[in-house]
């Protein structure tokens, strides 16, 4: 996402405003820190305490995201897309490089087709009460499998209005996905358990913020810029097709088990 808007921007004014920019929200955060109060050093009994919830904590948010199907499941989608988008996050330079080598703007409008698709579904789905979580899963790891996987033939068409079309179907499923990861959060945990599993998404999110740029470095290196798009389009359109046509079976509510009572009435019974 924040790429996105750095393209945007990138894209609507000029790279050096948006270098200027970035020094200036440097700037503000700096001022800011500086005016924040030191407090004193914790005793090492208070540190060893805090370290222990923590991690009593962590323990008992996995518990629960374990033994929660719903969560599981959309954790697990949640997983590949996100991966998905940080693999070809750091390569899209590459790729538009190769496919559009005398237009580098065309870099920028690509990654802000992304954020204004994200944008406009956030916004339209901000109003909804209540999301389908295999819905929006599924769609939202299919529709960035096809942009991903759209962005592996653009050299066949070199046409870069397909390229920003392709860029904001897979904004549209990333919105979906951030969308459907945030709601899930607020409604399938336990009200006292939500900083808990909050806390475990937080975590795989920033590990694969490292590991994205890595595996997708690694796949161009050994399949080269073009099949690797393909390669990892085709995988998560897939992935993104059995969380549509399965849904029912993967975000299958538990429902709880209905006990029949039966009550004698002379020689009959109700």
């Amino acid at each position: 996402m924040d790429r996105s808007w750095g393209g945007s921007i990138a894209g609507i004014f000029s790279p050096n405003f948006s270098i200027a920019l970035n020094a200036i929200a440097f700037t503000i955060s700096g001022i800011l820190l500086t005016r924040i109060k030191v407090q004193e050093n914790e005793t090492s009994v208070e540190i060893e305490a805090t370290q222990s919830g923590v991690l009593r904590s962590w323990k008992e948010g996995w518990y629960i995201v374990l033994k929660s199907k719903i969560l599981l499941a959309s954790i697990i989608f949640g997983i590949f897309s996100t991966l998905t988008i940080q693999m070809i996050d750091a390569q899209i330079v590459t790729l538009f490089s190769e496919v559009f080598p005398n237009k580098p703007g065309f870099t920028g409008w690509a990654i802000s087709g992304i954020g204004i698709g994200s944008l406009f579904v956030v916004i339209i789905l901000s109003r909804l009460k209540k999301i389908s979580n295999g819905c929006f899963f599924g769609i939202g790891s299919l529709l960035i499998g096809v942009m991903t996987g759209g962005f592996g033939f653009l050299l066949n068409y070199n046409f870069i209005a397909l390229a920003i079309f392709l860029s904001i179907i897979g904004g549209i499923g990333n919105g979906l996905t951030f969308t459907a990861i945030n709601y899930l959060i607020q409604t399938e945990p336990p009200k006292e358990a939500i900083g808990r599993v909050t806390g475990i998404i937080d975590s795989l999110m920033s590990i694969l913020f490292i590991a994205g740029p890595l595996f997708g470095g690694l796949l161009i290196t050994q399949l080269g810029v073009l099949s690797a798009f393909k390669t990892i389009g085709l995988g998560l359109s897939l992935i993104g097709m059995i969380g549509i046509f399965l849904q029912s079976l993967i975000w299958k509510q538990n429902k709880p088990e209905k006990v029949q009572i039966k009550v004698k009435v002379g020689n009959k019974s109700c």
